[in-house]
């Protein structure tokens, strides 16, 4: 009961943040993420004055077998150009003590970790951003989601 509680506290605070334009997770089966699955979230622009910070979300558990992740993004246009792409390393657990980063509630953690800091985009309309990851094994285990927050830069 508590945990749903939680959860409902959480959707409340985060629907009441005038910044946000995009927000989607993707819940990644039997918490493995396959170096194959590629998570896309498409999402629209209405202001392209604007400027707009990307994140990428990841929701592991404290068995996760690494202190870090490197995924790849790959941010698109509504005609599937590629307009940035990079590979992007984000450490999940402190490198010295070893203890999570993140929010976390029993053994789950979330984190969120900017990808673009100030992207401008040159019209309004449909965008899709995709996330691999890069890892030295086929099959990431761990991993329970992963997704997107797109916000606007207010100065």
């Amino acid at each position: 009961m508590q945990r749903y509680f939680i959860s409902f506290i959480l959707l409340l605070i985060m629907g009441c943040d005038p910044n946000r334009v995009y927000e989607e997770n993707k819940d990644i089966s039997d918490a493995i993420w396959r170096l194959d699955d590629i998570h896309s979230f498409n999402f629209n622009i209405e202001d392209s004055n604007l400027t707009y910070g990307l994140h990428f979300n990841i929701r592991s558990t404290l068995s996760y077998p690494f202190q870090n992740i490197y995924v790849q993004y790959n941010l698109k246009d509504s005609t599937n150009n590629i307009l940035k792409s990079e590979l992007k390393e984000f450490s999940i657990f402190d490198l010295k003590t070893g203890e999570p980063l993140g929010d976390g509630l029993g053994d789950l953690f979330d984190n969120r970790f900017p990808i673009i800091d100030a992207q401008k985009f040159d019209y309004p309309g449909r965008y899709s951003v995709d996330f691999q990851q890069f890892m030295r094994l086929d099959s990431l285990p761990m991993i329970v989601s992963v997704g997107l927050r797109v916000d606007k830069n207010i100065e």
